[in-house]
């Protein structure tokens, strides 16, 4: 085999392996839609925005959206009340959603964290992806689902990081929902779920 050859076929796998990656990255995850009116449990008493993100205990991509969801709270002082909810299986302990990125997520200020026993929660708000948001006005209206990154586990800029924020703010972009770039909410195995 000539070195030019082999040279050629290394850069067709290096390409190939590109390609694959940003395929990877930018694909969305399946798309839902939560309840209109937020069902009576998941209502809020304090005349605030209620925001319930849904997430996996063990999804890379999801320590990104978590980053987001901080810096969306930041702006909006004392305007929402933020629940995130981390899926465990039935036939594991609370331990096993007691990953870094659940003490993340406990770390943000103001955020209640909780766990999902078989997505049973998620499930209500057609959350199937990890990262999912619904943000419910006070009086239970749905005013933004979907999620607040531009691809898996970037952060940054981004039209439903906006569009929350918009709804939250007063200043409305008119975006009822975005793609939610994570990882298979529901799967259950120790190992990185995709």
């Amino acid at each position: 085999m000539s070195i030019g050859f082999a040279v050629c076929i290394w850069l067709f796998a290096m390409a190939a392996g590109m390609v694959g990656l940003a395929d990877y990255s930018t694909r969305a995850g399946v798309e839902t839609t939560p309840p209109a009116v937020a069902p009576p449990a998941a209502r809020g008493s304090s005349g605030k925005y209620q925001l319930l993100m849904f997430a996996h205990p063990r999804c890379p991509c999801t320590a990104a959206s978590l980053a987001e969801l901080s810096r969306v709270l930041v702006r909006c002082g004392d305007r929402v009340d933020a629940q995130i909810w981390f899926y465990r299986p039935a036939d594991q302990s609370d331990e096993w959603t007691r990953t870094a990125l659940w003490r993340t997520a406990a770390a943000i200020p103001g955020v209640k964290t909780a766990v999902d026993i078989d997505g049973e929660l998620a499930d209500q708000f057609d959350a199937r992806t990890s990262g999912s948001i619904a943000l419910y006005d006070a009086a239970g209206t749905l005013r933004y689902h979907g999620g607040i990154t531009a691809s898996r586990g970037h952060e940054g800029d981004n039209l439903g990081k906006s569009a929350l924020l918009g709804e939250i703010l007063g200043t409305r972009s008119h975006v009822g929902g975005c793609p939610v770039f994570g990882c298979v909410l529901r799967r259950s195995d120790d190992a990185t779920v995709e």
